[in-house]
């Protein structure tokens, strides 16, 4: 039953791997009881269900629909499947980026008497101010570097600090005669 669930679940059917896989997902990592049902191998197993499910020439599992699972198949046939465009679609767009700003930089090489005038939607823009850092930038720069500054300081501090209230330790020559009378010591400090 579990297994016809999972085909089921499945919108363009599954390998006999990812059948394994998504089995022992769903089933606390327990991997298809096949040796319980006297196969030697996952394949025998899988072509003894032919009441359930049936293998295309392309290797891929698909369930047999009947009655009872007919709504949930045609559910499933209906869902959208997952777009893969986010990474193209970041790379197209920092590509653009990347096009935008080499053309105004070249915009700015050519004519550097007469600054040229980019037009984006309603605002305009010269090409030598997209350039600059706005004056807010340049002061969060500031402040940044100042908080490094200070960081830096404190930690110096700190350490001088830990360096200077550090106990510091006698170097002694440890003998048969030390110890003995530093284990009598501990001894008749415990009674």
């Amino acid at each position: 039953m579990e297994i016809r669930s999972l085909l089921i679940s499945s919108q363009n059917g599954l390998l006999e791997n990812e059948l394994c896989r998504d089995y022992s997902l769903f089933n606390s990592q327990r991997s298809l009881p096949y040796q319980t049902f006297g196969y030697l191998t996952v394949t025998d197993f899988l072509n003894s269900l032919n009441d359930i499910l049936y293998r295309s020439p392309d290797g891929y599992i698909h369930p047999i629909v009947d009655q009872s699972t007919k709504h949930i198949f045609k559910l499933v046939q209906q869902q959208r499947t997952k777009k893969k465009t986010t990474k193209t679609k970041i790379k197209q767009q920092e590509y653009k980026h990347i096009q935008q700003s080499k053309a105004i930089i070249t915009c700015n090489k050519q004519k550097r008497a007469v600054p040229s005038i980019i037009t984006s939607s309603q605002q305009m823009y010269r090409a030598d101010d997209i350039i600059k850092p706005s004056p807010m930038v340049k002061q969060m720069k500031i402040m940044y570097e100042n908080k490094v500054k200070k960081e830096a300081q404190s930690f110096v501090r700190l350490k001088s600090t830990i360096k200077d209230a550090a106990p510091k330790f006698e170097q002694i020559k440890l003998t048969n005669d030390f110890l003995r009378n530093l284990l009598i010591h501990f001894q008749r400090q415990q009674q």
